[in-house]
């Protein structure tokens, strides 16, 4: 087995390669670390972001008994752009929501909904 170990001082660079092709960079002046996998698989951490990338056919696993992603905003999908329903308050409203007609009102459903009706038990988000 043959690592490759290099050192670029004009760039504050140092990268580790491995005999599969795999590597490591630390590139101090930029602060970035990358790991690059053969599959194409990487992570990259910066001053600014750290980013965990797959290719097309491969998965990205994040496991745990739980697991909680905290930050300004949470995009699931590329072209994220709708907004997720906060269950309990839908539920509350739902649950006395009731509509107009020529003999006054009608009566809130029911029975009145629950959160086992449509939301998701392993799946939830701060208001």
């Amino acid at each position: 087995l043959s690592f490759v170990f290099q050192i670029d001082e004009s760039k504050g660079a140092m990268t580790w390669t491995m005999p599969t092709g795999s590597m490591i960079s630390f590139a101090p002046v930029t602060g970035n670390i990358q790991i690059i996998h053969t599959s194409g698989s990487s992570i990259m951490l910066s001053p600014t972001a750290i980013t965990i990338s797959g290719t097309a056919a491969q998965q990205v696993n994040i496991s745990g008994q739980s697991v909680s992603l905290n930050g300004g905003a949470l995009n699931l999908g590329s072209k994220a752009s709708d907004f997720a329903v906060l269950g309990l308050k839908l539920i509350a409203w739902l649950a006395k929501h009731t509509h107009p007609y020529s003999f006054g009102t009608t009566l809130p459903p029911v029975p009145p909904p629950t959160p086992a009706d449509f939301c998701s038990m392993t799946v939830k988000v701060q208001p």
